[in-house]
């Protein structure tokens, strides 16, 4: 009922399974993290504009719809991973204490 009325956004997972996502209301598309899952709402003219084009190309129409997830990693999860390569990048070796660029 929630999905229907717009409250909430239908996601189909890699898995197959079906997910919900509380949305705000209006068109909009999302960027996810793949790591924390966090998501973000963006409009994306150029994505509706590149639709329409390909619709009227393609079919002679532009009554289609898009549904757009854009996947990566956020600013947060980024921060993370980068400290934890450095961590790994400067602890010394066991055979000679010595840390080389590359190890």
């Amino acid at each position: 009922m929630m999905a229907n009325a717009g409250q909430l956004d239908l996601i189909r997972t890699g898995d197959g399974e079906t997910a919900y996502r509380r949305c705000s209301m209006g068109h909009h598309h999302h960027l996810v993290c793949r790591d924390c899952g966090r998501t973000v709402e963006v409009e994306g003219p150029a994505i509706e504009r590149w639709t329409d084009h390909v619709a009227a190309t393609n079919t002679g129409s532009a009554t289609f719809s898009t549904t757009c997830e854009i996947f990566g990693r956020c600013s947060s999860c980024a921060d993370q991973t980068s400290t934890l390569i450095r961590a790994v990048a400067v602890e010394p070796t066991m055979s000679s204490g010595i840390v080389r660029p590359g190890q």
